[in-house]
C-alpha cells in the first residue's frame, strides 16, 4: 500500500511542478529531439528568380557576365545540392564530441521475495523481504583521456524477521571514481583526433565547394562568350546573306538587260540558299547556348520554359591582361588552388591517423582510485535477551540517517590500483598503422601529381593566351585583306574582267575571315578565364566571397527556390 502511495505523491509532484521546473526538464528532453532539417530542402517547387524578372525588359533579359555569375550563384541547382554537403560535414563535428559528453545515469529496481523457512535463524515462519535499489551516476570522460564518476546509491530493505535491528533499513553510498590511461589512450592528442579529423574534414567539404564553385563561374564565362560568338556569327551570316541577295538582284537585271548568261543567276540563287542554311544554322546554335545558359542561371525544371530571350551586352574586343611570368603564375597556382590545399589536409589527417594508429600500439596501462562514503539510516528495534528477545525500545529513522552518514564522513573506504593489458600478438594493431603510414605517403605522392599537373595547366594557359593574342592580330590582317579582294573582285565584275563565281568566292572569303576573326577574340577571352582558373584566382577577379556562398542570406534564398544550408 505504501508504495502505491509514493507513487501517487510522485505523480502529483510531477502534475504540480512550476512552469520554471517544466521548463528546464522541457529544455532538457529538447536535446533530444531530431534537430530540424535544413530549410533548403525542404523547398520542392523551384520558381523563376525575382532577379531574373527584375532584369528583363520587352521579353528580352539584357545580361552581363557578372550577371550571369550572379544569376548562376543566386539559382544554380548544382550549388544548391552542392552547400549541403559543408553543412552535412558540420554535424559529423558535433557528433565527434559526443565521447566528451557527461552522462547522468538513473536507475531502479524494487523486487519482493516470500521463501519458506528452513531455520530458527530466519526469524520468521515465512519469510518476507521487499527490497529497492536506487542510483544516480555522473559521468565524464576528459581530452586528456581521464574519466572521473560519482556514484550515489540507496538501497531500502524491509523484512518480517524478528532478527531484524533496522527494518526498514536504508543504505546510502556515495562513490567517486577515478580512471587515467598512462600508455594507450593518453594524451589530448590522441583523444581530440577524431574531432580534429571532423574539423578538418569539414575544411575540405567548404574547398572542394570552393573548386566547384570556381568551375561553374568559369562555366558561365565560356557560356556567356559562346552566346556573344554566336550572336556576332548571326550578324555575320545576315550580312553575307545580304550581300548575296544584292548580288542575285544585281544579275537578275543585268540578264534582263542581256549583259549576263542565265545561268549566272541560277549560281546566285544556289549561292543565297546556302547562305540561308548558314543563318538558320547560327540561329539554332545560339538558341543551343542560350537553353545552356539558362539552365545555368535558373532553378526552373524545364529552363527551355524560361521565355525570355538572352541578350548579351557586352562586346568581345581583344584584352590587354597583364600575364604573369610563368614561373611567378605557378608558384601563385601551388597557393591558391584548392586541390592543393585539400591535399594538405589530407596529409594533417594523415598524421593524425598515424600518431591514432602508433598510440594503439601500445599496451594498455590504466591508474584506477575511489573513495567511497557509506551510511546507514532506518527504523532501529532495540531487543531485550539477546537475539530474538522482545523489542523494548523503537528509535524511529529514515533515508535521512543514511544521507547523514554519508555526508558526515563518519564511514569511508578508499581503494587504488592500475590494470595492465599486454596483447600477445599485435597484428591487428600493426597492419592499422602499416596501412596509414602508407595511405601518407600516396597522398605525399599524389600532391606531387598535382602540382606538376597545375604546373602544366599554368604553362598551357599562358600559351593559349599568347597564341590567342597572335591569332587576333593575324584574324584582323586576313579580314581586311578579304574587304580589299572583295572589293577589287566587285570592280573587275563590273567591269567585264570576272566572273561572277569569283566574286561569291570572295564573299565566302570575307564570311570566313570575319568568322575567325571573332572566333580568335572568344577565345583569347576564354583563354584569360581559362588561365585565371588554373592560377586559382577566378573568384577573386569576380568578387565572390565563398564564405557568403557557403551560408548565403535568407533573403537570398528565398530568391533561388533551390534550397541552401
Amino acid at each position: 500500500m505504501k508504495k502505491y502511495v509514493l507513487l501517487g505523491a510522485l505523480w502529483g509532484l510531477l502534475l504540480s511542478t512550476p512552469a520554471s521546473a517544466q521548463g528546464i526538464f522541457g529544455s532538457l528532453l529538447d536535446r533530444y529531439q531530431p534537430q530540424p532539417v535544413a530549410a533548403r530542402a525542404l523547398s520542392t517547387t523551384p520558381t523563376l528568380s525575382p532577379t531574373m524578372l527584375s532584369l528583363s525588359q520587352d521579353g528580352g533579359l539584357p545580361l552581363r557576365v557578372s550577371d550571369v555569375v550572379r544569376l548562376m550563384l543566386e539559382n544554380n541547382i548544382d550549388i544548391g545540392i552542392n552547400r549541403f554537403s559543408p553543412t552535412i560535414t558540420e554535424y559529423a563535428i558535433t557528433a565527434a564530441y559526443q565521447r566528451f559528453d557527461p552522462t547522468l545515469t538513473l536507475s531502479g529496481t524494487a523486487s519482493r521475495n516470500t521463501s519458506p523457512s528452513a531455520s530458527q535463524l530466519d526469524g520468521a515462519a515465512t519469510n518476507s523481504r521487499l527490497s529497492g535499489n536506487y542510483s544516480a551516476t555522473y559521468s565524464h570522460n576528459l581530452a586528456y583521456g581521464t574519466n572521473y564518476s560519482f556514484r550515489m546509491s540507496v538501497n531500502r530493505s524491509s523484512t518480517n524477521s524478528q532478527f531484524s535491528t533496522v527494518n526498514p533499513s536504508y543504505n546510502a553510498s556515495l562513490v567517486s571514481s577515478f580512471s587515467q590511461p598512462l600508455l594507450r589512450g593518453r594524451g589530448t592528442y590522441i583523444n581530440m583526433g577524431p574531432i580534429t579529423i571532423a574539423q578538418n574534414n569539414l575544411e575540405l567539404s567548404e574547398l572542394q565547394f570552393e573548386q566547384q564553385v570556381m568551375g561553374m563561374v568559369a562555366q558561365a564565362h565560356n557560356l556567356y562568350w559562346d552566346l556573344v560568338s554566336a550572336r556576332e556569327n548571326i550578324k555575320v551570316q545576315e550580312e553575307s546573306l545580304q550581300l548575296a541577295n544584292q548580288t542575285l538582284r544585281d544579275n537578275e537585271t543585268r540578264v534582263q538587260i542581256g549583259v549576263m548568261a542565265p545561268i549566272d543567276v541560277i549560281q546566285a540563287r544556289s549561292e543565297v540558299a546556302t547562305r540561308q542554311e548558314g543563318l538558320i544554322q547560327a540561329r539554332f546554335n545560339r538558341t543551343h547556348i542560350e537553353d545552356q545558359i539558362k539552365m545555368l542561371v535558373s532553378a526552373v525544371p524545364d529552363p527551355a520554359l524560361v521565355l525570355l530571350s538572352l541578350n548579351p551586352v557586352e562586346e568581345v574586343r581583344g584584352r590587354t591582361d597583364e600575364v604573369l611570368p610563368v614561373a611567378d603564375a605557378i608558384r601563385l597556382a601551388l597557393i591558391n588552388r584548392p586541390e592543393m590545399r585539400q591535399i594538405e589536409l589530407e596529409l594533417k589527417n594523415n598524421d593524425i591517423n598515424i600518431a591514432l594508429a602508433k598510440n594503439q600500439l601500445l599496451p594498455s596501462l590504466n591508474l584506477t582510485a575511489s573513495y567511497t562514503q557509506s551510511g546507514l539510516g532506518g527504523t532501529e528495534f532495540v531487543r531485550s535477551g539477546g537475539l530474538g528477545g522482545g523489542t523494548t525500545t523503537v528509535i524511529p529513522g529514515g533515508i535521512g540517517g543514511a544521507f547523514s552518514d554519508v555526508f558526515g564522513f563518519d564511514f569511508t573506504g578508499y581503494s587504488v590500483g592500475f590494470n595492465l593489458q599486454i596483447p600477445l600478438s599485435n597484428r591487428a594493431a600493426q597492419a592499422s598503422h602499416a596501412r596509414v603510414t602508407t595511405q601518407k605517403r600516396l597522398t605525399e605522392s599524389r600532391m606531387a601529381a598535382t602540382a606538376q599537373g597545375i604546373a602544366l595547366e599554368v604553362r598551357n594557359g599562358y600559351n593559349q593566351i599568347e597564341m590567342n593574342r597572335a591569332r587576333i592580330d593575324a584574324a584582323q590582317v586576313a579580314r581586311e585583306l578579304a574587304e580589299e579582294r572583295l572589293d577589287a573582285e566587285q570592280r573587275k565584275f563590273r567591269l567585264g574582267a570576272s566572273a561572277i563565281r569569283f566574286v561569291l568566292q570572295e564573299q565566302r572569303n570575307l564570311t570566313q575571315a570575319q568568322t575567325s576573326e571573332i572566333t580568335a577574340l572568344v577565345d583569347y577571352v576564354k583563354a584569360v578565364v581559362a588561365y585565371d582558373q588554373a592560377i586559382g584566382r577566378t573568384l577573386e577577379r569576380n568578387n565572390i566571397q565563398i564564405e557568403q556562398q557557403l551560408r548565403p542570406s535568407v533573403a537570398s534564398l528565398g530568391n533561388t527556390g533551390v534550397a541552401g544550408p
